[in-house]
C-alpha cells in the first residue's frame, strides 16, 4: 500500500495521520515540508500511526526529522496509536526511548495540556 498522510492544524498541535508504508525519505518528503510551514505556528506535533501498516529505517528517518525540527523549537512530537507489530520495531530499535509513545489521540493531547 502506497504512503499518504493528513494534516490538521489544532489549537496546541498540528496533527499528522499516517497511512500505508513509510518506506522511504522520498516518501515522506512532503509531510515533512508541511511539517516545516507549520513550525511557525506549532512546535508540538501528534502522529497517528494507526493507519500504517509497515515502517522502514528510513521512514524512521523522516520521523526522527519531525522529532528534531520540533524539540529544536522547544517542542515534542508524540507518537500515538501504533500496532503491535511497530511498536515492537520501536522497542527492538530503542527508539521509543527517544519518541514519546501515547496510546491514541486523545492522550497524546492531554499530554501537551500537562506539559503546557
Amino acid at each position: 500500500m502506497a504512503f499518504s498522510y493528513t494534516f490538521e492544524s489544532k489549537k496546541d498541535f498540528g496533527y499528522i495521520s499516517i497511512e500505508g508504508s513509510l518506506l522511504s525519505g522520498y516518501d515522506g518528503k512532503e509531510m515533512l515540508e508541511v511539517v516545516d510551514k507549520d513550525l511557525q505556528v506549532h512546535k508540538n506535533f501528534v502522529v497517528d500511526m494507526s493507519k500504517l501498516n509497515h515502517l522502514s529505517s528510513e521512514g524512521f528517518n523522516v520521523l526522527l526529522h519531525i522529532l528534531t525540527r520540533s524539540r529544536n523549537r522547544g517542542g515534542e512530537t508524540v507518537l500515538c496509536n501504533l500496532s503491535t507489530h511497530i511498536q515492537s520495531l520501536f522497542i527492538i530499535t530503542k527508539l521509543s526511548n527517544i519518541f514519546t509513545i501515547v496510546n491514541d489521540k486523545k492522550e497524546a493531547a492531554a499530554h501537551f495540556k500537562k506539559n503546557a
